[in-house]
């Protein structure tokens, strides 16, 4: 009998090779795992300030692991199979990574069980596996407590994918100064990265072990270019919908919420091939259909589902994600004539072409889950070092590295202790005698060394490699420049903002035409605001001119051709009452012309100086509801005292926008400038060509003071004079290279320093012609 039962459980799964595989680990995990670095690396390192002195370097760390680039399908009952191809590799944090995307499923039979977790809990209150054949052994564990909980070090189980195991062995290896236990961190965190992908895979966030085929994964797993294909499509909106990405910056998120929220989002917006349910009305387009292994009727997504369509074919439906991205779900098998037009007797599936289609929302999550789970593994640490003359011409540094576990949720919570760094780093002396370098050991996170022959000018830095990270720190005659700039959050940008990579725009300027706008904008400052935003934007983005009074006409229709927009925007009078629902309606038709195409933005800046007074509320809000249902943002701007303060703040928040008040018609153009920036919107141009955009000269600067750290204001310049107070001096000689906050977008110059010439300090004020550079 026991032969017996042995024999049943290996044909069982050599039967079914699918079952416990989830996205595929020859091909879809390893790679999910490879592009979550790249995003780590380049857009969360970038945008937090606790990589601010880090770079993560190509070191290499021996340990046991598989061969990556010859992954080969495993689906055996013993750790070392495949035979011969576990052993010593030479990997970086990177490779390691890949390389427990494809571990964390070997042995396929065992591990694979613990890859499922239902955070809905539908089959008897469990969240792990049961649709599995009874001659099985269940581990009884979902992937969310494999994963997160100790259950490797209680069994005493190496093959365990724990968090945990990740954190303490990064911890060993800083300790104890040994790359072994690195190369077993990150092969472990792969490990979680691997089950984090899993909640994106839907027969694994649903009680399927899918015994006959899983058309996401399948077809998915075949084709790393697929793959690669598939991770170029990061949704900005779908992503910013499941994750609260400015939370996550500098902590990153929760690994226990990560696990919840995508799970959720996965089981309830998408169906797996054996768990399509409805519980219908056995009408012919709203069938009852059960779940193929009958183990869970999952309430969502139903066909009656709010996003879920009707596919035009007649046969298929789909789901709008976030109102705005459709995705074909399940397709209606075809039997014969009588079974599909019975409603008892239809069934459905979710078809190869389907399947890829879900696979392009699917596996980005899955990538931008992973980038918060490396950035919530990474510590936050920082090397700093104090520089004190002990003798003539001798200094002694003393160096601290430490980790401030209290801003690390995740190892304050698993680990419970701070890292305390044994090892070796370098102080570096640079001068003009050239650079010279010596060892200095840490112990306990602590180091101290006395540096002979040091003259005032020399730069000193103390620089850490440990754990696949460099950290380094300066000391300098800059130092508190840099400190100042840093703490602010300030990006030298010599006046030009320079934002991400940003999506095509689709704009319509919606200006109010009214004869109020003849005393509320005298001189027509609106038309100049707009003609500047459209010379500002890329050959890329499309505007369309619209202009509102009682009714509300097309001036341009949507395109790039800027004479013909100037010349629109030119030919706007002042005459007329004021219907803003007309104007938004004629907008939401110019988009309609263009279509609602999701790797552009769509956006609408509306300008008015009074209320809605010839238009119908009804009218208005079914307008609004219309933009918001196609993920229009419209951006409002209240011109004067007498606009309707409550309608454009209700316009703006319904939209995704932002409401602007405007008390003066002069500040129009910093209005348009603001909005523009909030877009990433890049504005260069430079009237005057002295060096400094019109709108930083437009918006004005802040003048830090580095010995004390006060802010004084600094009125804007005039972007169409080089020399603003006429003193001899250009505005760019007398302020300075300007700086940028990147998160607020205020503009900075700083004061000078003695003894640094990083930097061109803030010299005079650019606005008072008594006042000249300090220099003449």
């Amino acid at each position: 009998m026991r032969y017996f039962t042995l024999f049943l459980l290996i044909a069982c799964f050599f039967l079914n090779p699918t079952e416990g595989y989830s996205w595929g680990n020859i091909n879809t995990h390893p790679t999910i795992n490879e592009k979550s670095y790249d995003f780590f690396i380049d857009s969360i390192t970038n945008s937090s300030k606790k990589y601010n002195d880090i770079k993560f370097a190509e070191i290499k760390f021996t340990g046991n692991g598989f061969d990556i680039n010859n992954f080969t399908k495993n689906i055996g009952l013993n750790i070392t199979e495949p035979k011969g191809l576990l052993s010593d590799r030479n990997y970086t944090m990177k490779e390691w990574l890949i390389e427990g995307g494809y571990s964390a499923d070997i042995p396929a039979i065992d591990m694979g069980l613990r890859h499922f977790y239902d955070p809905l809990r539908k089959f008897n209150g469990t969240d792990y596996l049961t649709d599995i054949p009874g001659v099985v052994p269940n581990p009884q564990i979902s992937a969310k407590k494999w994963a997160l909980s100790n259950e490797w070090a209680k069994a005493n189980d190496s093959r365990g994918s724990s968090w945990v195991k990740a954190l303490t062995y990064y911890k060993n290896g800083m300790e104890k100064n040994d790359d072994e236990f690195f190369a077993e961190s990150f092969r472990a965190l792969g490990h979680t990265m691997h089950l984090v992908a899993d909640m994106t895979q839907p027969a694994h966030v649903r009680n399927d072990g899918h015994m006959r085929e899983e058309p996401i994964e399948d077809t998915v797993d075949t084709n790393k270019k697929y793959v690669t294909f598939a991770s170029s499509n990061m949704q900005d909106n779908l992503l910013n919908s499941i994750f609260s990405i400015k939370e996550s910056k500098d902590k990153g998120l929760k690994l226990e919420n990560i696990f919840d929220l995508l799970s959720k989002y996965t089981n309830q917006n998408f169906y797996s091939d054996d768990t399509i349910y409805n519980k219908g009305d056995n009408n012919i387009d709203n069938p009852s259909i059960l779940p193929r292994n009958k183990k869970a009727n999952y309430d969502s997504p139903q066909f009656n589902t709010p996003g879920v369509v009707k596919g035009k074919d007649g046969i298929s439906y789909g789901i709008r994600l976030n109102n705005d991205i459709y995705v074909p779900l399940i397709e209606e098998e075809y039997k014969s004539y009588f079974t599909r037009n019975n409603p008892t007797t239809k069934s459905y599936h979710v078809p190869i072409y389907f399947a890829r289609e879900q696979s392009k929302y699917l596996i980005p999550l899955a990538i931008r889950a992973n980038a918060e789970v490396i950035n919530s593994f990474i510590p936050t640490m920082t090397l700093d070092f104090s520089v004190k003359r002990d003798e003539r011409d001798s200094v002694l540094v003393e160096g601290l590295f430490k980790h401030h576990i209290d801003k690390d949720d995740e190892w304050k919570k698993n680990i419970g202790e701070e890292i305390k760094y044994n090892g070796m780093g370098n102080i570096i002396i640079t001068g003009k005698d050239g650079e010279r370098r010596i060892p200095v050991k840490f112990t306990q996170g602590y180091c101290k060394e006395s540096i002979e022959n040091y003259k005032k000018e020399d730069v000193i830095v103390l620089e850490v490699e440990a754990g696949g990270l460099k950290y380094r720190s300066e000391f300098s005659p800059c130092r508190k420049y840099d400190d100042l700039i840093r703490t602010k959050s300030l990006i030298n940008q010599n006046s030009k903002y320079n934002p991400n990579r940003r999506r095509p725009v689709d704009l319509v300027i919606i200006l109010d035409s009214s004869g109020s706008m003849k005393e509320s904008d005298k001189n027509s400052l609106r038309k100049k605001a707009a003609n500047y935003l459209v010379d500002e934007l890329a050959s890329i983005d499309r505007v369309s001119i619209v202009d509102f009074d009682d009714s509300a006409l097309v001036r341009a229709s949507m395109s790039n051709n800027k004479d013909a927009l100037h010349s629109a925007i030119d030919a706007i009078d002042s005459s007329g009452g004021t219907n803003i629902g007309r104007g938004i309606e004629v907008a939401i038709k110019e988009f309609h012309k263009v279509g609602w195409i999701d790797d552009r933005s769509q956006l609408a800046i509306l300008l008015t100086d009074g209320n809605d007074e010839n238009g119908q509320p009804s009218v208005l809000e079914a307008q609004v509801d219309a933009a918001y249902s196609n993920w229009l943002h419209i951006y409002t701007i209240g011109l004067g005292e007498t606009h309707n303060k409550e309608l454009l703040s209700k316009i703006a928040n319904d939209t995704g926008g932002e409401y602007f008040v405007v008390r003066d018609a002069s500040l129009i153009e910093t209005t348009f400038d603001q909005i523009a920036l909030s877009r990433n919107i890049n504005l260069t141009k430079d009237t005057d060509k002295d060096g400094i955009s019109d709108w930083a000269e437009r918006k004005g600067f802040v003048l830090l003071q580095p010995e004390d750290g006060q802010e004084i204001p600094i009125k804007p310049t005039d972007p169409y004079n080089t020399d603003s107070d006429h003193d001899g001096y250009s505005d760019k000689q007398e302020l300075g290279d300007i700086f940028i906050n990147s998160s607020n977008r205020e503009l900075y110059v700083v004061g000078l320093i003695d003894g640094c010439n990083k930097y061109l300090p803030y010299s005079s004020d650019p606005n008072d012609p008594n006042k000249i550079p300090r220099s003449n």
